[in-house]
């Protein structure tokens, strides 16, 4: 007896793994590069990303810092869309 899978591409999971892998790569470059900004209060910006789309969310102490980020992330190769939901106190 065989199994027969729903049809889909062949390499329909090794995309899937592809785009997470990209994704936490993606991730990992933001957080990188928020973590050495030379402002401190970047580090604590959490970081969510899926196939280009990136969302900052978190607290700042001004709306500066809120820009700061933002210029930062947008100018990551593989950042597509930026939202930016930080707060600022």
């Amino acid at each position: 007896m065989s199994t027969v899978v729903a049809n889909r591409p062949a390499d329909f999971a090794d995309s899937k793994i592809a785009t997470v892998s990209f994704d936490r790569v993606l991730i990992e470059t933001l957080r990188k590069t928020l973590k050495h900004s030379g402002y401190a209060e970047l580090s604590n910006v959490y970081v969510e990303a899926h196939e280009g789309y990136v969302r900052l969310t978190g607290q700042l102490p001004n709306f500066y810092l809120k820009q700061v980020a933002q210029s930062l992330v947008h100018k990551i190769a593989g950042v597509e869309l930026l939202r930016n939901d930080v707060v600022v106190d």
